[in-house]
């Protein structure tokens, strides 16, 4: 399974683990806040026009802005694929001329939030059964194979990702569980 990150390694790292919900919620949550006095004064130094985007984005959109200087290079525009998630996320300022760099952030903020929301939610420790929601799509025949079943939750990473018994990198974000054991 391949795990998408949330915000980054930079920020939170997924190997720190908590026996809880409560850590990684806080976490999550610190990351996907306003951005700071200081981002804002090295906009408005640097000129990097801006809106009210989240740390994590303007620290992006600031990047962005300043690569041309830099290094002499254009930032790379956003794919379609980045784009039509970001449609589906809900992004409300879909443009063609977003930054690659700049759309990430957003995906990973709109994740991060979707991550915390369902931690909130499902008040999962270490222990509680839940039902992993995994499903395989054959890329050849369209072909769609059930992975899922029901799991022991192990830990929680900072980022938000369930670790499950059993070891061997088991693991799912908490948007694809259920918890059966109430």
């Amino acid at each position: 399974m391949v795990c998408h990150p949330r915000l980054g390694s930079d920020q939170h790292d997924g190997s720190v683990t908590h026996p809880d919900w409560r850590e990684p919620v806080r976490r999550l949550r610190a990351a996907t806040g306003p951005a700071t006095f200081e981002q804002l004064r090295i906009a408005a130094a640097v000129g990097c026009p801006h809106d009210n985007e989240p740390s994590g984005v303007l620290t992006a959109e600031i990047e962005c802005w300043l690569r041309p200087m830099l290094y002499a290079l254009r930032p790379l525009p956003a794919t379609d694929r980045q784009l039509d998630f970001l449609e589906k996320l809900g992004h409300a300022h879909v443009r063609p001329e977003m930054h690659r760099r700049v759309a990430s952030a957003w995906i990973d903020y709109y994740l991060s939030l979707l991550t915390a929301d369902a931690l909130e939610s499902l008040r999962l420790k270490a222990g509680d059964q839940v039902h992993h929601e995994h499903q395989y799509v054959d890329p050849s025949t369209g072909e769609v194979t059930d992975l899922g079943g029901s799991v022991t939750v192990s830990s929680i990473g900072s980022n938000g990702l369930v670790y499950f018994r059993g070891g061997n990198g088991r693991c799912g974000w908490p948007t694809n569980l259920r918890r059966i054991n109430e």
